[in-house]
């Protein structure tokens, strides 16, 4: 399954880090707290699976705070690909053209993923791809998602902050509202609890909201040490 992201936000690749920070509140502040929180699992060492890397922000951050990280980078858009390679260094990382239900790397110490599982159209594929990076991982391993996470049916309020960070960002509020209805052709949301719900029916202990500003939010599970 391909994906143009240069479609679907309807902006240039080489744009995309630019532009990220004003659709998303928060930006830098949510993938800092990510790679803290990967760092505190894995040390100092570890093998990592980016689902999603797309230009390799997250990535680079890893590569930075992890000083022996070895980072297998998914993504299903090949431009989006190509801007990681650009910017990583090929000793630490592999770049992968698939997508999240082709065969994952297993024994690996974390996954993670920022602002890409929202493309899962439903619970049944969610909860599929939970099923598989549990198995992926080594016991004691992490899983981490960067994501907007609110109830559809409740989203009102989480939409309109998100209108209003898109506003203080530079783009008209017509312009604002546009952008989150255009999304929606592509992107899912589920609240958090429904999230953290599917964590624990993959498997995963110590389910918990790590992070949370307006309607993003960062999740994490761990894979027990003992069999469940």
């Amino acid at each position: 399954m391909s994906h143009s992201v240069e479609s679907h936000l309807q902006l240039q690749i080489t744009e995309y880090d630019q532009l990220i920070r004003r659709f998303i509140p928060r930006y830098d502040e949510m993938l800092d707290e990510a790679v803290y929180l990967i760092r505190d699992t894995v040390g100092d060492t570890g093998k990592l699976v980016d689902l999603g890397i797309g230009t390799g922000a997250l990535a680079e951050r890893m590569i930075k705070a992890i000083p022996k990280a070895q980072i297998i980078g998914i993504d299903a858009d090949p431009q989006m690909l190509e801007e990681a390679a650009r910017r990583l260094s090929p000793d630490r990382t592999e770049l992968r053209l698939q997508d999240f239900f082709s065969e994952l790397p297993t024994a690996q110490n974390a996954y993670c993923a920022a602002l890409a599982l929202h493309h899962i159209p439903n619970l049944s594929r969610k909860q599929a791809l939970y099923q598989k990076i549990y198995d992926g991982l080594l016991p004691g391993g992490l899983f981490l998602n960067a994501d907007a996470m609110f109830d559809e049916t409740e989203s009102n309020q989480k939409r309109k902050r998100w209108a209003a960070h898109l506003v203080s960002a530079g783009f008209a509020e017509a312009e604002a509202f546009y952008h989150l209805q255009s999304w929606r052709k592509e992107d899912t949301y589920f609240g958090l609890e429904t999230e953290l719900e599917l964590l624990r029916k993959a498997g995963f202990s110590d389910c918990d909201v790590a992070w949370r500003y307006g309607p993003m939010a960062v999740i994490v599970g761990e894979k027990p040490t003992w069999n469940r």
